[in-house]
């Protein structure tokens, strides 16, 4: 894998392989993948077809699969270009895993106007926002994970203020 330029946007480890972001000129940058052997390094799936280069900002292991952060859609692999599959569309920010799913701040392209707080499995059908929260305008503040809870900075629209999320 020397013959290319390596971005370190982030590594992940799921199921049995590194995956990483690779540079070449006919595929601009796409996400990779090795069992840990340069010549068992594949290309996993182009997720902007030719020479123009994704946004891949972020690479969450979940489970066996592995959670895609771009700018502005979230994608979940199995690791196969069949098993790729956008999950959401919109802005967002931030992704961290805590117990099980992935998590981030964002709002969909659907074209609700409040952001939130949504979850991940790993699946298509478990992507959803966490109804438990009211609407919320977030900024560039990160989710941090700890044993007891996932905490976050957030415009609480109902209060008029920035608040602590739990």
């Amino acid at each position: 894998v020397s013959d290319a330029t390596f971005f370190q946007l982030d590594l992940a480890v799921a199921g049995s392989y590194l995956y990483f972001t690779r540079t070449q000129p006919e595929l601009g940058t796409e996400l990779w993948r090795t069992d840990g052997t340069p010549e068992n390094a594949t290309l996993v799936v182009d997720l902007e077809p030719g020479p123009d280069s994704n946004r891949i900002r972020r690479l969450v292991p979940v489970g066996e699969n592995l959670v895609i952060v771009e700018e502005d859609r979230l994608w979940v692999s199995d690791g196969t270009p069949a098993g790729t599959i956008e999950v959401f569309e919109g802005r967002f920010d931030g992704a961290v895993e805590w117990n099980g799913k992935v998590y981030f701040l964002g709002v969909s392209a659907l074209g609700l106007r409040e952001g939130g707080l949504y979850e991940t499995d790993g699946s298509a059908l478990g992507t959803r926002r966490a109804d438990f929260l009211p609407p919320i305008s977030f900024s560039e503040s990160p989710l941090v994970a700890t044993p007891s809870g996932l905490y976050f900075l957030a415009f609480d629209t109902t209060i008029g203020a920035m608040a602590l999320w739990k």
